[in-house]
């Protein structure tokens, strides 16, 4: 997952979380809970749980939220 941080030019911090939950909308994982600064930022999601627990292949759904701007959920495909 690839994303921007400050798109409107600010060189300010952003509170940037970015979390992945399933089909049932229960949280699986956060990947990113920090301040990040302008610019483009990515993360990996190996398809572990906060547990360290392999989950399964299926749909799940990422959150961003960096700041006041919030993507909604978008679907992402986990095949193995």
């Amino acid at each position: 997952m690839r994303g921007e941080v400050n798109k409107n030019g600010s060189l300010d911090l952003a509170d940037v979380m970015l979390e992945v939950y399933n089909i049932l909308g229960k949280k699986i994982i956060t990947l990113v809970d920090r301040q990040l600064g302008p610019g483009y930022w990515s993360a990996k999601w190996d398809g572990r749980d906060r547990k360290g627990e392999s989950v399964a292949s299926g749909l799940y759904f990422y959150r961003l939220q960096a700041g006041e701007f919030f993507t909604g959920s978008k679907p992402m495909l986990l095949v193995r």
